[in-house]
């Protein structure tokens, strides 16, 4: 009997051993799913701390060159206008005078509107971002939307800009301008022995006076001041619109910076 109630026992203590045994395992176990659900919530948490820089460092990026291209858009706004006051100021007073000889300063006004200017596409972050995959750490969509669509239209005023220049200013206006004028080089820094490149000739006056004399030349030079007026009022409303799409761009960004 006794011997019968030693082995209970010990077959008891057995068994409790051995839930107590599952009860530690299970607790590690535990435990060690907690470590792992832990390390992987931290190292997301920092995965999406470095995404959130790079995404800022990149808004910010966009934002400085947007800046840079809003002052750039405001000379070339300043150099449309003259142009266009210089232009309308020559057919005014050719209107007026019937001549294109008794208009003063008709040789420096008519180099002035020799000059042009090529849009301004400063998108070397928007470049870099496309190159490198990395646009969807832009959280919000309709930022990224309106960032794309921003230098799709910048992409679109450009080649309008620099085509008119190509096809229409150096191949019918410049021609006409360059054809009737002696260039002044007044802008150019030449000092000493250099400096005979600012005068005009009196022989290369008298001979484009003699130049706009004539019937066809003054034609062909009212048609190209009113191209000139055409491509430049043109142009000044294409810069006109970007310049209010890279403000509201901006104002955009800054909103997504502050969150």
């Amino acid at each position: 009997m006794i011997r019968t109630l030693k082995k209970i026992r010990l077959q008891f203590l057995k068994k409790k051993k051995l839930n107590n045994y599952f009860s530690y395992a299970f607790g590690e176990i535990v435990l060690v799913m907690i470590g792992i659900l832990l390390a992987l919530y931290i190292s997301n948490l920092n995965e999406e701390n470095q995404k959130r820089e790079k995404e800022r460092w990149y808004l910010t990026n966009i934002t400085e060159d947007l800046t840079y291209q809003i002052s750039t858009f405001k000379e070339l706004q300043d150099f449309y206008t003259e142009n266009i006051t210089i232009a309308k100021s020559l057919l005014y007073d050719y209107y007026k005078l019937e001549s294109f000889t008794m208009i003063d300063s008709i040789n420096p006004k008519l180099n002035f509107l020799l000059g042009s200017e090529k849009y301004p596409e400063i998108n070397n972050t928007y470049t870099e971002l496309l190159a490198s995959g990395q646009f969807s750490l832009i959280k919000s969509k309709e930022l990224s939307n309106d960032i794309i669509d921003y230098y799709l239209s910048s992409k679109e005023s450009e080649n309008y800009i620099n085509n008119d220049i190509n096809n229409i200013f150096y191949k019918e206006v410049f021609p006409v301008f360059n054809s009737l004028i002696e260039l002044n080089l007044d802008n150019l820094n030449f000092k000493g022995k250099d400096t005979v490149l600012f005068k005009q000739h009196l022989k290369l006056k008298k001979y484009t006076r003699n130049q706009l004399e004539k019937i066809d030349k003054q034609l062909a030079l009212v048609n190209a001041i009113k191209l000139k007026i055409w491509i430049e009022d043109y142009h000044l409303s294409l810069i006109n619109e970007m310049l209010i799409a890279s403000d509201s761009l901006i104002k955009k960004i800054d909103l997504e910076l502050e969150k």
